[in-house]
């Protein structure tokens, strides 16, 4: 225990001690109150807060940022898992309803144009008493999550939001006077008028009214496309009609910023901030599961909310180092990105590039090793070449992934090694929309800022540093978040005897985690540390 507000055991223990341990943690917790988790992944940290809540009776939210990542965790009759349209609606293939729903028109539109009157999407909203609902981010902005949860669980990725930007897409006069959208025309305009140049704030309250007004025609015109027969193509002044309606909600809500902080691109709203809102309507508990979760983190988008919050709890838990193995290849400062190793060819993307072919042979060489002895093969590298390596290695590798499509899953449990290929950077534009989301602070796509202005070295990797000190820290939390969730996949710092080989980034002291972190600069010292390795 380190300070009022910050939990750590006394001592490293191991996963059963970790088990234990936070269950009682989340037993305790006060309605209203707020624990961060940074507990190391593959640990147990999100079935163990599930399994508590399995066995007390109680309304649980959990919420995470991939259906395939909820279908390994839920598991039992107390789970409802929630998707979307695309996923479960059972008229999906009619032609019509197919096309409401490729626009993303919302289901109060869609389900009025389907004669079931029961049905999977609907029936998954009617929940018992006694619950754990299982549902992506993007449902936090929805009416669905608005109701008492006595906990919301917040796991993985804590830098997401809700993009709001307006929508504003051509419509001739034509098409308002066909579908008989009364002045509306005028105010489509008005709409692109104030977008151009934000209104005074005692405009908006009338700007909202109207705005519902016209957004609830948004029925009545589909039913007269559907009568006239009309194909909803996209661009077409009927698609542009329909989603301009849609989304006139959204656009009047970045009108409403724009008034407050100036005219941008668009603005983000933190899902955290929609967790927020529950426990200050609900007074729900909220636990926030993140491996890579750091303070300045979570203080920088906690402080943007608009309300006050709880002082958060914080829980570290540290394990004992183990016997898995960590080889590192560090050559020349090689950065391994997706440039140095990876070449385009007419048969589509591989291993290649400036030394990425000298890569290909030590991974070749690692999965023979592995294959000799009857171990179990993962690989976790860029989408690009994902199916590249599938079809080179076929049978020989038993999971294969790419960065940011493996987080949260359990299919590398078995794995006994672990191939790490690339170092994973968040794109420029991504990167200014993490930064913005995380710091609040917004940076013009225009604005000139140096990604290279000076070269650093972090375990042997050249790493690029730009010339904003904060993008930067955003860069290295990312890059952080991203590679010590790859590494440690398979669960080498949990359960001893794994190897992973990396070709890739490494961040600082995630070494300190295993007994055995090894450096090795060609295929001849890989192969000498491959041949020492006894395997019981």
């Amino acid at each position: 225990m380190t300070d009022n507000n910050s939990i750590s055991p006394d001592i490293n223990v191991s996963p059963q001690g970790f088990r234990e341990d936070f269950t009682r943690t989340i037993s305790n917790l006060a309605p209203g109150s707020i624990l961060n988790s940074d507990a190391p992944n593959r640990i147990g940290k999100s079935t163990t807060t599930l399994k508590y809540y399995e066995s007390i009776n109680c309304k649980v939210l959990y919420l995470s940022d991939r259906h395939e990542q909820i279908s390994e965790i839920e598991k039992g009759e107390k789970y409802r898992h929630w998707y979307g349209l695309n996923k479960i609606c059972e008229q999906r293939d009619d032609e019509f309803i197919g096309q409401l729903i490729d626009m993303k028109l919302p289901a109060s539109v869609v389900c009025q144009y389907c004669k079931k009157t029961s049905c999977k999407y609907k029936n998954q909203f009617t929940i018992p008493k006694n619950v754990i609902v299982c549902a992506p981010k993007e449902y936090l902005p929805t009416a669905y999550v608005d109701v008492p949860w006595d906990s919301v669980i917040f796991d993985e990725n804590i830098d997401k939001a809700k993009k709001i930007e307006p929508t504003h897409p051509p419509i001739p006069k034509e098409t308002f006077e066909k579908y008989n959208v009364e002045y509306g025309y005028e105010f489509y305009q008005y709409i692109g008028e104030t977008i151009k140049i934000p209104p005074d704030k005692k405009e908006l309250p009338g700007l909202r009214h109207y705005g519902n007004i016209f957004a609830t025609t948004i029925k009545s015109v589909i039913s007269k496309i559907k009568a006239k027969n009309v194909k909803l193509c996209k661009g077409s002044p009927e698609s542009n009609l329909l989603i301009f309606l849609n989304n006139l909600s959204t656009t009047i809500e970045w009108i409403s910023y724009a008034v407050k902080y100036g005219p941008r691109e668009h603005f983000f709203k933190p899902y955290l901030h929609y967790a927020f809102d529950l426990r200050k309507k609900y007074n729900s508990k909220i636990i926030i599961l993140n491996t890579s979760l750091e303070k300045w983190v979570y203080e920088d988008i906690a402080k943007q909310y608009n309300h006050r919050l709880p002082k958060p709890i914080h829980y570290r838990y540290d394990l004992i180092t183990n016997d898995s193995l960590l080889l590192d290849y560090q050559s020349d400062k090689r950065s391994c990105s997706r440039e140095g190793i990876i070449s385009k060819t007419n048969y589509g993307s591989v291993l290649g590039g400036s030394y990425g072919s000298e890569i290909l042979e030590m991974v070749e060489r690692s999965i023979s090793f592995a294959n000799n002895k009857g171990l179990k093969v993962g690989i976790i590298t860029f989408k690009e070449i994902e199916d590249y390596l599938g079809q080179h290695f076929k049978d020989k590798v038993n999971v294969i992934s790419h960065f940011r499509g493996h987080q949260g899953s359990n299919k590398y449990d078995d794995v006994d090694l672990l191939i790490i290929i690339g170092t994973f950077h968040t794109n420029p534009k991504g990167l200014f929309q993490a930064h913005y989301i995380i710091t609040g602070e917004y940076l013009e796509p225009d604005k000139h800022i140096n990604f290279r202005h000076k070269r650093t070295i972090i375990k042997g990797k050249q790493i690029y540093e730009s010339d904003h000190q904060k993008l930067h820290q955003v860069k290295l939390f990312k890059l952080k978040e991203e590679h010590e969730q790859a590494i440690f996949r398979s669960g080498a710092h949990v359960i001893p005897g794994k190897i992973v080989i990396n070709f890739g980034f490494v961040p600082e002291g995630l070494e300190k985690k295993l007994n055995n972190y090894k450096i090795f600069k060609n295929k001849e010292q890989l192969q000498g540390y491959l041949s020492r390795i006894k395997i019981e």
